[in-house]
């Protein structure tokens, strides 16, 4: 070899180290950004888990809430359709009493008028004569308890109502009428329907 030759192949060989030199350093920093971008991707990963676990949690919790909403609302009505089946019983039970069930309903009505009303009837208990007798029933126990006649007019015109009566002196009436005492009684039978329905 030439001096030539001896000094290129000097030249290449301190190349070739300084390219191997280079070259490793390369080959950590590519493996470094590799290993720096793997690291990013699992934080990117587990942000992104941790985003899509929070969002399923809140789609659960959102379709829970929906569900139990339904629920209630499920109950509610089912509590609404009880307890208009009981004011629909009560109703029927009562105007289907026996007519001297009536007449002694109607005349213990009639103990607590002071006198002088005027007493409303509906049209079946006006024309089967439950009226006449429930008025002269509570003439019968006032006259019995040494106490003066309650001198009750009837009224021809009947009420609108299925059963019971309406008290009236001036403007002041007090209302018997089955379709109240059922109105009145409402909130006790929601109390007993919200029971059967928690059994």
């Amino acid at each position: 070899m030439n001096g030539l030759d001896a000094i290129l192949e000097s030249i290449l060989s301190e190349a070739r180290g300084k390219a191997d030199v280079l070259l490793s350093e390369a080959r950590e920093r590519a493996a470094d950004i590799r290993a720096q971008g793997e690291r990013e991707a699992q934080a990117l990963r587990r942000q992104m888990e941790e985003a899509a676990a929070g969002e399923a949690d809140a789609v659960r919790a959102r379709a829970e809430s929906s569900s139990a909403m339904a629920g209630r609302r499920i109950l509610l009505d089912a509590r609404r359709r009880t307890v208009t089946g009981l004011v629909d019983q009560a109703m029927a039970s009562l105007s289907e009493l026996p007519a001297e069930e009536k007449v002694r309903l109607y005349a213990g009505f009639l103990r607590q008028a002071r006198g002088g009303e005027t007493v409303v009837f509906g049209a079946a208990d006006l024309s089967s004569g439950v009226a006449a007798r429930a008025v002269a029933e509570a003439e019968r126990f006032r006259a019995e308890a040494g106490q003066p006649a309650l001198d009750l007019t009837v009224a021809q015109e009947p009420g609108r109502f299925l059963g019971g009566l309406v008290l009236r002196r001036g403007l002041i009436e007090d209302n018997m009428t089955f379709e109240m005492l059922t109105r009145q009684s409402r909130e006790a039978l929601e109390a007993y329907a919200a029971g059967l329905l928690e059994e």
